[in-house]
């Protein structure tokens, strides 16, 4: 009898995965220095999950879900050893967090420091780098088994071949799994793929100091609709300001697409993901209008860069070093880490319209029990999905009405309880109105002597912090 096997390209599994999301409800995830936290698929309705047990604290990267509906992160402090970097999981059906491995227990040996999230492979295990540690202390790929939670240091990074490595893996369908480095022969760093089967790890690019980009140390790749691999480099190009590549494993050949300019954006933060228009995008941290970053596209058919969207925050916040999401209902998805951690600013979790090229920040990040500094990427979940996830719904549902308002607003609750706090605050984080609720199911507010604009709103109780916006005009 023959075997027969189908082959699913990643960019048919993603719009199967992303079909699926559109028929249910969805959830997105990401993490701050001291919790997970979920939203609906718009990104309102914000739900922490603070870290419990030993599992430290300052997320890295946000996080991974696995084949067995448990969710996978690392924080960057309080391990055992050295209160070094720890990797822990999260089941959301019980919300218990379980500490899988402390790095640099073995002093090093095996791997320490690590930068970025770890990734799920299709043998069901877990693959990550490290920026330190093994043989040469130049960094490792490492191995955990999610069935026996046993880590294993699978190859030792050295100088000549790629070290240090600071973005997260991807799998092909192939089997191997590809990254970068920096280093290599001409210490300005290399794309190397990792054969999981063989255990064999093999430099396929070596970046160079001339005009063809160099140093993709923060980068994440991606598989484009062409089966190319795209990245981004932070120098090298025309102006030294970094490019977008392209390189296409079946040839070994390498191509600088794009360098970046001072005028429309440089310093790339991050990778780029590819929308569903084909599109790609991704964020920079400098330059543009406002010398502040910016979100931009890149057309791979017409090869034309397009600067979308320039942040204006008045250098209040920076583009993490994370990769953005496109959600299922064609949304953008990104966190900003605050530049000036003033005014109790601490990031924000933001949205990015395409086709209407409107910014939209959805929440601001308090030094509070809520957490602080998302330092992640977004993901998305289906809650219908047989992960074994079980939705967490919120208790309390809150309505505010009118809005958009002038005069005075209604915040209205389902369900109350003792010692709650009312906290308003103005989009660059200042407080505006605080109140004790005391249990009360309904708060009229007057705003007619406000300023114009969007304020955001905090229902804060002994379990429980419900929030969301409203608009004064």
């Amino acid at each position: 009898m023959k075997k027969i096997i189908t082959v699913i390209s990643i960019q048919c599994l993603a719009l199967i995965l992303m079909i699926g999301i559109t028929n249910g409800q969805s959830h997105l995830w990401g993490i701050t220095n001291t919790s997970v936290f979920r939203s609906d698929i718009d990104g309102s309705n914000l739900q922490f999950y603070q870290y419990s047990g030993s599992v430290g604290s300052y997320g890295l990267g946000g996080v991974v879900l696995g084949n067995n509906g448990i969710f996978y992160a690392i924080n960057d402090a309080g391990s055992i050893c050295n209160d070094n970097a720890i990797l822990y999981s999260f089941d959301p059906s019980s919300g218990l967090f379980t500490d899988i491995y402390d790095f640099d227990c073995s002093y090093g040996d095996y791997g320490w420091n690590p930068e970025n999230s770890p990734m799920f492979a299709s043998n069901g295990k877990l693959y990550g780098m490290t920026n330190y540690g093994g043989g040469a202390n130049q960094g490792v790929i490492y191995e955990v088994d999610p069935i026996t939670n046993i880590y294993t240091d699978i190859h030792d990074f050295e100088d000549s071949t790629g070290l240090s490595p600071s973005g997260t893996l991807i799998q092909l369908n192939d089997g191997k799994i590809y990254g970068t480095a920096v280093g290599g022969t001409n210490s300005a760093g290399v794309i190397f793929c990792y054969n999981p089967i063989d255990s064999t790890y093999t430099p396929l690019h070596y970046f160079d100091n001339t005009m063809l980009g160099n140093g993709p140390e923060e980068n994440e790749l991606i598989q484009a609709s062409d089966g190319k691999l795209y990245g981004t480099t932070t120098n090298g190009g025309a102006y030294n300001n970094g490019v977008i590549f392209s390189f296409d494993v079946s040839t070994g050949v390498y191509s600088d697409i794009y360098d970046f300019d001072s005028l429309q954006g440089y310093d790339p933060a991050a990778g780029v993901i590819q929308a569903t228009n084909g599109l790609l995008y991704g964020t920079n941290t400098r330059g543009g209008v406002n010398n502040e970053g910016n979100i931009y596209s890149y057309n791979i058919s017409t090869n034309t860069y397009t600067d979308l969207y320039d942040f204006n925050q008045g250098y209040q916040y920076s583009p993490g070093t994370r990769q953005l999401l496109q959600a299922s209902n064609g949304l953008l998805f990104g966190t900003m880490l605050c530049a000036n951690c003033i005014n109790n600013n601490y990031g924000i979790y933001y949205s990015f319209n395409i086709s209407t090229d409107s910014f939209n920040i959805l929440y601001i990040f308090h030094q509070d029990i809520n957490g602080s500094f998302p330092d992640c990427h977004i993901i998305e979940v289906p809650d219908s999905v047989t992960t074994g996830i079980k939705p967490i719904n919120t208790k309390n549902i809150i309505s505010i009405y009118p809005n958009p308002a002038t005069s005075t607003i209604t915040i209205q609750q389902s369900n109350p309880s003792l010692h709650q706090q009312l906290l308003i605050t103005d989009i660059m984080g200042k407080t505006i109105y605080t109140e004790p609720v005391n249990n009360s199911p309904q708060s009229t507010i007057d705003i007619s002597e406000w300023s114009n604009g969007v304020y955001f709103y905090q229902l804060k109780g002994e379990k429980e912090t419900v929030q969301g916006k409203f608009v004064k005009e």
